[in-house]
């Protein structure tokens, strides 16, 4: 028989030719355990694919056994083996990397996560000057800070702004006369404090009564996320009223800026403290600061 018959179709190949001169292929060992090898006749005539496998395994001697390359992957890719050294490391490293993560979570409770840290600010001196300009008031102010007319095109006269360079903040002052709306104005900045609730967790409202200097008012210190964390007006009741609210120039956030406010807080309070109304001199028609203790 010039065809090549394999020996046993459900035994498991051992991937293994033998040659054989005989015409008629012979299965090896009938009793032993099969090993479905492939028997080919060397043969002028035999199959031409049978005989291109015998010209590349380059054996030509009869009954001489070959084994077939075990390589099952593409001709033309390239396999290369870890050397076991090298492997056995990797094994070991992953196996330290493991109890590692194992041990690192057993104790859940010590693991804190670390707070978002923000730049330091040095703070200035606390030294205070004596404001008396145009307007009809008198009040110190921090040395470090700046007080300036406000530029915007629908200010009023006597409308500053107290900046603050150093922490980009700016203390906004509106002066209105009070000719029986004081209702009005006192409606407008609560309003305007009131706005601020959406992002404040909360808002104190603290009086001021000076009855002496004839200095009223009350204070909105705004906590949480609000644009303006603090507000105040101050009014004699019957013809001054000026009103401030403090403003940064940057996102609110009050992890960031808490440090800060409390310092200017400290300003404002300063200045409500040293704040006076000036009175008109019938004669010359000026103002003059009023001085009461």
């Amino acid at each position: 028989n010039r065809i090549a018959i394999p020996q046993n179709r459900i035994a498991r190949p051992q991937n293994r030719i033998v040659f054989s001169n005989d015409r008629i292929a012979r299965p090896l060992n009938r009793i032993a355990r099969p090993t479905n090898r492939i028997v080919i006749h060397h043969n002028r005539n035999a199959c031409p694919y049978i005989q291109q496998i015998a010209r590349k395994t380059n054996f030509t001697h009869p009954n001489k056994t070959l084994p077939l390359p075990t390589q099952t992957h593409h001709p033309k890719m390239k396999i290369k083996l870890l050397p076991s050294s090298f492997q056995n490391l990797l094994i070991l490293l992953l196996f330290v990397i493991s109890c590692l993560a194992i041990t690192s979570c057993d104790d859940d409770e010590n693991i804190v996560p670390k707070p978002r840290a923000y730049l330091r600010l040095t703070y200035p001196e606390k030294k205070y000057i004596k404001y008396d300009g145009d307007c009809p008031f008198t009040c110190e102010i921090p040395v470090y800070s700046q007080m300036e007319n406000d530029k915007d095109y629908n200010a009023e006269p006597c409308w500053l702004n107290l900046k603050y360079p150093t922490f980009n903040g700016t203390l906004h002052l509106s002066y209105e006369k009070v000719d029986g709306n004081l209702n009005k104005f006192m409606e407008n900045t609560y309003t305007l404090a009131s706005k601020h609730q959406i992002k404040a967790s909360g808002i104190e409202e603290q009086q001021i009564a000076r009855p002496k200097s004839k200095v009223y008012g009350l204070v909105y210190d705004i906590g949480g996320n609000a644009a303006s964390p603090f507000q105040f007006f101050l009014t004699d009741s019957s013809k001054h009223f000026i009103r401030g609210a403090l403003y940064f120039n940057a996102v609110p956030n009050v992890d960031s800026i808490a440090p800060v406010v409390d310092f200017i807080k400290q300003d404002i309070y300063k200045m409500i403290e040293t704040f006076e109304w000036k009175e008109e001199d019938a004669s010359t028609g000026s103002a003059k600061a009023v001085h009461k203790k």
